[in-house]
């Protein structure tokens, strides 16, 4: 692969996410582009996972059925087997779980997780 195709695309990519481009249109527009210089694609798949008790992530969507929507968006995950007949409760623990997590403390500027010497 070309250094100038890399060096283009990864501008692009960068370019479009200051300019505040939609999250699909980013997707399609670097799939496109990979494909106009020869790489193979069919289907594409990007996740991205949030740092949120609640919502989990996104998954965008490209070369996919027309059936599909181009975007999914989806939850938690199962919480070590919490129950989940009582939503508010669920939240509420889930939560709880992710204030006590390595992740929040490492992004609390007030609680250190990695302290320097």
């Amino acid at each position: 692969m070309h250094e100038a195709f890399v060096s283009e695309l990864s501008a692009w990519v960068t370019d479009a996410g200051l300019a505040g481009i939609p999250e699909t249109d980013i997707v399609s527009g670097f799939c496109d582009r990979c494909v106009a210089v020869g790489i193979p694609l069919d289907r594409v798949h990007v996740f991205i996972d949030t740092l949120h008790p609640v919502h989990e992530g996104r998954v965008f969507r490209w070369g996919h059925s027309r059936s599909e929507s181009p975007i999914h968006e989806y939850g938690r995950p199962s919480l070590g087997g919490l129950d989940a007949t009582n939503s508010a409760s669920l939240d509420a623990r889930a939560t709880a779980i992710w204030r006590r997590s390595a992740i929040t403390a490492c992004c609390n500027p007030a609680r250190r997780c990695c302290a320097s010497p």
